[in-house]
């Protein structure tokens, strides 16, 4: 953030500079007046070399940015948080289904980390009846993160995630209407 702002302040400088460095080389060579005219033409150079110093500034930060992104991503592959989340890799939400539901009669609905009822109950409506049905047969929590991501490769495991809880209790709620 603080680099940003580095740098507009940095453009804005060099444009600045540059465009005042022009004026005044104009006018000075418009009045014969040479002394102003030296005095633009070196602000004029002054803010061309401020805008190469900013330039070059950009692109270093954009490399050191590019690597330290490449290596934080590189750890995180192997980091606490994504290790909770890579069950997701090899789950098959139908298989899950009729393990938990059909077979061992286990008919709770599925959550993650949420705020409200719609985003902890994936793939449900914050209805009173959707709500009954909820409180009747119960939840179990999926190990899903936080809302706070370390990498992109938690996102994408927690997206996932939120897939499968969203399929999950899509194939519950319509086996419970079938079953009523």
């Amino acid at each position: 953030m603080f680099e940003g702002v580095q740098i507009a302040i940095g453009i804005a400088g060099a444009i600045a500079s540059f465009f005042l460095g022009v004026g005044l080389a104009i006018g000075g060579w418009i009045g014969r007046a040479r002394r102003v005219m030296w005095i633009g033409a070196g602000l004029a150079l002054v803010g061309v070399l401020i805008g190469l110093l900013v330039f070059v500034f950009i692109q270093q930060v954009d490399r050191d940015h590019a690597w330290e992104t490449k290596d934080h991503e590189e750890k995180a592959k192997n980091s606490p948080e994504v290790e909770r989340l890579r069950w997701i890799e090899h789950a098959d939400v139908i298989a899950d289904f009729r393990q938990n539901v059909e077979q061992k009669r286990d008919t709770r609905f599925v959550t993650v980390y949420g705020l409200s009822f719609a985003t902890e109950f994936q793939g449900l409506e914050d209805t009173p009846e959707i709500q009954q049905l909820v409180k009747k047969h119960g939840s179990r929590r999926l190990e899903s993160g936080s809302d706070v991501f370390s990498s992109s490769l938690e996102m994408q495991l927690t997206h996932q995630i939120t897939q499968y809880a969203r399929r999950y209790n899509s194939l519950l709620l319509g086996y419970l209407e079938h079953e009523k």
